[in-house]
């Protein structure tokens, strides 16, 4: 029988399964490319936007923006040709922005080994978004709601955004105008958007696409506090660069989306009846490990059984703490209690109540076996997984349900992997 290895954590678990229809990897090309010569090409020759060196005005102040420590975006590769190149113009006076969204700051180790010469080399901004005193108004939504950002980020005569391009549950991608909000907008302005997505869009449907109105939204509160330019990259389950996409920020990501979709797209013959999916590299809690679990409705059959492994060394949410109590307290109330919970705001974090429609949306889909170091079997009756000691006792009640001879399919990385049927011969 064939044994599979299967990314858990910072470990490898191994299941021996027959009738497997796919094994849904990142397809990449032989050789590997080499990423300076790739990053290099892509500054050179910007997508829709100016050269940097035509952007950049002696004098100016330049914020460049870089996702945190739970992205896997090669920050420092790419900020030592960005850095190479801005040397060159006089005068400038340049900021490192942490792009936290709502996850907690990173803390000083964190952003040495993140990085590197970089932390010492420039200012680094590393602010909560509940510090509402560092953030400015940059106008007004079509609702009224106030867009507040990082004050750094409004001083700056040029704003260029670093991040990578993966598959997202409430903007179809990741990339682009994403390092701006949530990355560095407040709450008022983070919360209003993401109600977006979970009150007007359908989660399992949205990833994956570029037309959705969450990334339209987006886009234009981007474009109205000036993003200028975007170094987007598209790495393999290694993290290995495969792709870099330079440029405006809107022509730029979708041309990284479309080299994306070849890469993380793996095409699969059918749903499986068993899917056993790693959240590797979203692995570190369930607030990011919610994005394989939804990734992986795409590849398990309604009614089949999803086998989720999810280390969570951080628990349900260790790396966006403001939000464990909200989730706690809603995660299994019923749409209309959530539904009104965020018209009437009687909740201080909205957007931790919307993480609740997560649940609304997938619940009764299919049964969801979890494997899990760090979520307790109460906490994962909470979340409706039912938690199990090990993959193979997994397997054997999965086959218990589905059949000896059920389709099994396996994702190793269904962080960053998004399966698509095969359109029929």
């Amino acid at each position: 029988m064939p044994v599979y290895e299967i990314p858990y954590g910072d470990k490898t678990l191994s299941c021996t399964a027959e009738h497997v229809i796919f094994h849904a990897a990142a397809r990449h090309p032989e050789p590997l490319p080499d990423p300076d010569n790739l990053i290099r090409a892509a500054l050179d020759a910007p997508i829709g936007a100016p050269a940097l060196e035509e952007l950049v005005r002696p004098g100016s102040k330049v914020a460049l923006i870089v996702d945190d420590i739970t992205r896997p975006t090669p920050r420092q590769a790419i900020l030592r040709h960005l850095s190479a190149r801005l040397d060159a113009i006089p005068g400038l006076d340049v900021s490192l922005i942490i792009a936290l969204g709502t996850h907690r700051p990173m803390t000083d180790e964190e952003i040495r080994q993140d990085l590197g010469e970089f932390a010492q080399k420039y200012p680094v901004v590393n602010t909560s978004y509940l510090d509402t005193e560092r953030y400015a108004m940059a106008g007004k939504m079509p609702d009224g709601t106030s867009i507040m950002v990082y004050r750094e980020v409004l001083e700056a005569d040029t704003i260029i955004g670093i991040g990578n391009i993966v598959p997202h549950i409430a903007a179809g991608w990741g990339g682009g105008a994403k390092i701006i909000m949530p990355g560095v907008c407040g709450e008022e302005t983070t919360t209003a958007i993401h109600n977006i997505s979970n009150t007007q869009q359908d989660l399992l449907l949205t990833c994956g696409g570029t037309d959705n109105l969450f990334r339209r939204t987006m886009e234009e509160l981007a474009a109205r506090v000036g993003l200028s330019w975007i170094v987007n990259t598209v790495l393999d389950e290694q993290g290995r660069i495969l792709g870099v996409f330079a440029g405006d920020f809107i022509q730029a990501h979708r041309a990284g989306v479309a080299f994306a979709e070849k890469v993380l797209c793996p095409p699969i013959p059918a749903p499986a009846d068993i899917l056993i999916v790693s959240s590797n590299p979203a692995n570190a809690d369930f607030w990011q490990g919610a994005k394989p679990f939804i990734f992986a409705h795409r590849a398990v059959r309604r009614g089949g059984v999803m086998i989720l492994l999810l280390s969570a060394e951080s628990g349900i949410c260790g790396c966006a703490p403001a939000h464990e109590q909200t989730i706690r307290k809603y995660y299994n109330a019923p749409p209309e209690v959530l539904h009104r919970v965020i018209a009437e705001k009687s909740e201080e974090d909205i957007l931790g109540v919307g993480e609740a429609f997560i649940r609304v949306q997938t619940k009764d889909y299919c049964t969801v076996l979890l494997i899990s170091e760090g979520i307790s079997a109460e906490d994962a009756r909470l979340l409706g997984f039912e938690k199990m000691p090990s993959l193979e006792q997994a397997l054997e009640k999965a086959h218990r349900l589905m059949g000896e001879d059920a389709a099994i399919g396996i994702i190793p990385h269904g962080g960053e992997m998004l399966c698509r049927l095969t359109p029929p011969v």
